[in-house]
This record gives structure tokens, sequence and C-alpha cells, in this order.
């Protein structure tokens, strides 16, 4: 696990010490090719669950809503670790990263991953989406453009389309970091508004 890129000190002899980290745009195209797979994906394998939804509301039955509903956020989530981690392991790239000539490969092999890499980033990728992106940021902060589900799985994206992006100043890195604390605190002072509203909303049900 590298989680500070110690791999490229000055006594590094790592044959992918060359910088040959994605340009911004190409990781932005390929996420969206991805997501119109997953949203194909998702719609087909989740309609029987949302019908189930429905007619839930229909008899304002909020137990099988929630279940139907958690049940569905957790197939979401195994279906998008499963599409990464499957096509990672297999051809080093979702077909996203495949549209836009760009890789997966292990930090010391300079290989695509295998399964065990594979699946921890697939799952950190996955957690990463879960939090608004916010953990994604480290390619603006990364000096390899490694955010932390790469520095976690050993892994690194790299461009063979010959479009790579250089290393991020530290006007950028300090700006970034700033944003994604500022974000990370209004997540959670949202999250705790609507926790307390929620936890009102059952003292008053219980009440009546």
């Amino acid at each position: 696990m590298v989680l500070q890129d110690l791999h490229h000190s000055q006594h590094s002899h790592n044959p992918i010490d060359a910088l040959r980290a994605p340009a911004i745009f190409d990781r932005l195209a390929a996420a969206l090719i991805d997501f119109i797979c997953y949203f194909f994906v998702v719609f087909v394998i989740l309609s029987p669950l949302r019908r189930e939804m429905a007619m839930a509301r229909l008899t304002e039955s909020e137990s099988d809503f929630a279940f139907s509903y958690s049940l569905s956020l957790f197939i979401f989530f195994v279906i998008c670790v499963l599409y990464q981690s499957v096509f990672i392991a297999w051809k080093g790239a979702t077909p996203g990263m495949m549209a836009l000539k760009l890789r997966v490969v292990g930090v010391w092999e300079n290989e695509k991953p295998g399964w065990t890499s594979s699946l921890l980033r697939g799952v950190m990728w996955t957690l990463g989406g879960a939090l608004l992106c916010i953990p994604y940021l480290g390619v603006f902060t990364n000096e390899r453009r490694r955010p932390i589900h790469d520095r976690l799985a050993d892994t690194e994206m790299i461009s063979l389309n010959g479009r790579v992006s250089a290393k991020p100043s530290l006007s950028v890195k300090s700006a970034m970091r700033g944003f994604a604390m500022s974000l990370t605190v209004c997540v959670l002072f949202l999250l705790g508004i609507e926790i307390s509203r929620m936890g009102k909303s059952q003292r008053l049900a219980r009440r009546a």
C-alpha cells in the first residue's frame, strides 16, 4: 500500500517514474462513458425493485419501501464495484478508459493489477463516489495525480494517448485541499441537520 508515493524517491529504480497521469479532460470523459454504462445496467437490473417501491408508495407501506430502497442501494454499490474490479483485473481498464486509451497499472510492476488490488480499488472508488466524489479530488493534490483509491490499492492510472497532466502546482494543491475541506464540513453539517430532523419526526410519530 502506497499512500505517499514513496516509490518515487530519489533512490527509486521503479520503471514507471516518468509521469504518465492522464489529462483531466480524459479522466472526465472516461468517467462519463462509464456512467452511461452504469445507468443502463442499473436501470435494467433495478426495474423490479423500482416497481416494488412504487407499489409501496401507493399502499403507504414505509417498511416495504425502506427495504426495497436499501436493497436498491446495495445492488447499485455491488454493480459499481464489480464493474470497476472485473474490467480493471481483466483488461486493465473500464470501457470508458479503453475508449480514451487510459489504463490502470500497478505502481511496482507496470502491468494490470491483480484481482485483490482491483477489488480493493473498486470498493474504494465506489465509496468515493458515495462521498460526493470528494476523495476523487486527490487528482489535484497528489504529486502523481493518484486519488486515495489508487494509493490504497497500489495502482496508478496512466495515459497511452500522449495527453498527460503535469504535476499539480502548490497553489492548486492548496486551493483544492481547502475546497475539499469546506465541502466536507458542509456535507457533515447538512447530514447532521437531516439526522436531527429524522429523529424529531420519529419522536413526534411515537407521541402520536
